[in-house]
């Protein structure tokens, strides 16, 4: 992948946890073909620090596994 792009769209706390759903989108080197994806990582805080991420497909997923 060349061109490759982040975008953060949404932060969601919930208690010790943190869900991260973001755009991510580039192009391939050879094919030239564009991809354009949305993926949510939630995130387990410790102190103050990352712990342990856990990416998820969407926004559903994560937020059934908040329980």
């Amino acid at each position: 992948m060349e061109d490759v792009r982040f975008e953060l769209l949404e932060l969601i706390a919930e208690g010790e946890q943190v869900l991260a759903r973001a755009r991510l989108g580039g192009r391939g080197v050879s094919s030239g073909l564009e991809a354009d994806l949305e993926a949510v990582t939630m995130f387990t805080l410790e102190g103050g620090k990352v712990v342990r991420m856990r990416p998820y497909p969407d926004l559903e997923s994560a937020r059934k596994a908040l329980g």
